[in-house]
Parts: structure tokens; C-alpha cells; sequence
């Protein structure tokens, strides 16, 4: 009993380990271990507008930045400061609009990592030319910021170690870095844990909404497919029949064929259903391989099938292809060992 449970115990703990190593790898990577195409690219549109929405808010503050320094600064401070601070207001206009249409992470990814980098030397070359220690919190707010703004986590931490470095170092030439250890830490820990739960109801949302396009799809096929033959049935054929008459009326012309297999009942009767349902799935065959590229072959039910044929030009074409059809179908069928 006890070699039981130290074996439950010991698989557990190593499906735990294994579940553990691929989620950190995932975290630092910026992906899920089991995400697909699917997943990836609705990722991307759901955090398109996240990234977009930041773009226009902090262009939207430079702006006021750039306006601000006007009246502000002078000197070097006045050209150094303004011209980031235009730049910064550029990319972000710039961002904005190539990124309306993107379906790549990594294209998100460089616009926020960017808008960092221009945001980061903005704080720091105001702190070249105004030495203020107070304002180091502003480090920290940006660490906040990009924690949700980042969208994933390769975006994150780069941006909090360097932030955390810069405002450590900066302290510490102020004398003032005892203040300031607990304040980023603190800052660095917020900023990573809502990116986690950030990140993962995205991901939640993501998924459920890919399960649910998924399931939609197959209940659609579903409802328009034969499950025995897998050719569409009979509500697909009448949506497809109504599409064909509405485009007749431009003159595109179309055949109708429909068929009715003789003798099928008696192969039922004597030789069982399972033997009837090879015939038809057999039929079936035949006539998609007979109609491809030519026309819409479905089964309207029992031994009943119906083609509508691209316009074959003239009667004899037509008559020609009746007869192939029925010669296909005459052919000898070879169902369980059982000739039909």
C-alpha cells in the first residue's frame, strides 16, 4: 500500500515538475505551450486594440509634452527635450496607423518595445537636465504601464529590469537609494503579476472563443452534410438549388440530374443494411468522382441522388454524359466480399 501511494505521489510530483517547466518556458517565451494557429492569430486581434488604444493615449500626451517644453525649457534642454518628445508623438501617430490591420504578435511586440525605448530616454533625459529624486517614481509608473500595455511577457520584463537598473542607479548617485529598493520591487512584482492574470484572461477568452467557432463550424457541417455518405443532403442541396436559379437569371445556365438506384431495396432485403449502406457510400463515391469540378452531386435521402451540372452547351454533351453516368453506376460492385 505504501509502494502505491509513493508511486502515485512520485508521478504526480513529476507531471507537476513537467507542467511547471513548460509554463515558465512559455511565460519567458511570450506563448503557450499548446497554442495553435488559430489561437495565435485571435490573440492578435484581441490585443491589437490594446496596443492601438496605447499608441493614441501616449501620443495623445506628447503632444502636450511637446507643446509644454515650448514654454518650459531653453537651450540644449529646450532642443533635446522637445525633439523626443516630437519624435515619441510621431511613432506613436505612426504606430497607430500601421498596426490597424496587423495579424503578427511580433509586429505588436516591436511597436510597444519602440514606444518604450522612446518613452525611457524621454524620463531619463529629463533627468539629465532637471535633477529632481522625486520624480524617479515615474520609473515605477512606467513599469505599470507597460505591465498591461506590453501584452506579452517578452515585452515586460525587459522593460521593468531596465527601468528597475535605471532608477537603482540613479538613486544610489543621489544618495537616496535606501528609499527606493522596497518602491521597485514592489513596482517590479505588480507589474508581473498583472501581466500574468492579464495575460491569461486573454488567452481564456481567446480559446473559448476559438472552441466556440470551432464547434459552430462542425455543428454547420453537420447540419448540411449526409453523415452516411458525406455528401451534402438534402437542405444543403435546395440552399445550393436557390443559389443556381438566382444566378440563372444572369444567364448562366446549369443541368439538373436526378437518380434513383433500381434494385436497391432487394440488396437491403437479402444481403442486410450493412451491405445497403456500403452500396450507397460506394454510389456516393462514384458520382463525386464523376461530378468533380463539374457540378454539386448530393443525396436527398434513401437511394435518392441529385447533380446540377455546370451548362454542359448542347444535348449531345448532355446525352454523353448521361450515358457515362449510368455506365459508372452499372459498374460491379464488390461490397464485404459480396458482389452487388
Amino acid at each position: 500500500m505504501v509502494k502505491v501511494v509513493m508511486s502515485i505521489g512520485q508521478g504526480w510530483l513529476s507531471q507537476f515538475w513537467r507542467s511547471l517547466a513548460a509554463n515558465i518556458t512559455a511565460f519567458v517565451c511570450g506563448t503557450a505551450p499548446d497554442k495553435s494557429d488559430a489561437i495565435r492569430l485571435e490573440e492578435v486581434i484581441a490585443v491589437r486594440p490594446v496596443v492601438r488604444g496605447f499608441t493614441l493615449g501616449v501620443g495623445g500626451y506628447y503632444i502636450l509634452i511637446t507643446v509644454a517644453h515650448l514654454f518650459y525649457e531653453t537651450g540644449l534642454a529646450l532642443w533635446v527635450l522637445d525633439g523626443l518628445a516630437a519624435i515619441t508623438m510621431v511613432a506613436c501617430f505612426f504606430f497607430f496607423y500601421h498596426t490597424r490591420n496587423t495579424q503578427k504578435l511580433d509586429r505588436l511586440e516591436l511597436t510597444c518595445l519602440t514606444l518604450f525605448s522612446l518613452m525611457y530616454l524621454n524620463v531619463v533625459a529629463y533627468q539629465y537636465f532637471h535633477v529632481e529624486p522625486a520624480k524617479l517614481v515615474y520609473f515605477v509608473l512606467m513599469i505599470l504601464v507597460f505591465s498591461t500595455a506590453g501584452i506579452t511577457p517578452r515585452v515586460v520584463v525587459p522593460c521593468a529590469i531596465v527601468c528597475l537598473v535605471t532608477m537603482y542607479g540613479l538613486a544610489h548617485k543621489y544618495g537616496i537609494l535606501d528609499q527606493y529598493i522596497w518602491i521597485g520591487l514592489a513596482g517590479v512584482a505588480t507589474a508581473l503579476g498583472m501581466s500574468v492574470l492579464l495575460r491569461q484572461a486573454i488567452l481564456r477568452a481567446v480559446r473559448a472563443r476559438v472552441q466556440a467557432d470551432t464547434l459552430r463550424d462542425e455543428a454547420q457541417a453537420l447540419a448540411n452534410c449526409d453523415v452516411l455518405t458525406g455528401l451534402p443532403n438534402r437542405r444543403r442541396f435546395f440552399d445550393e438549388m436557390n443559389h443556381t436559379l438566382s444566378v440563372q437569371k444572369h444567364g448562366v445556365a446549369f443541368d439538373l440530374a436526378l437518380i434513383d438506384l433500381d434494385g436497391f431495396k432487394p440488396v437491403n432485403d437479402i444481403y442486410g443494411h450493412s451491405v445497403g449502406d456500403a452500396l450507397l457510400v460506394a454510389v456516393a463515391g462514384r458520382l463525386r468522382g464523376l461530378c468533380e469540378g463539374r457540378g454539386f452531386v448530393a443525396r436527398l435521402g434513401g437511394d435518392e441522388f441529385a447533380i446540377i451540372l455546370n451548362g454542359m452547351g448542347d444535348d449531345e454533351a448532355l446525352k454523353d454524359f448521361g450515358a457515362h453516368l449510368c455506365d459508372v453506376l452499372k459498374a460491379p460492385y464488390m461490397l464485404s466480399g459480396v458482389a452487388a
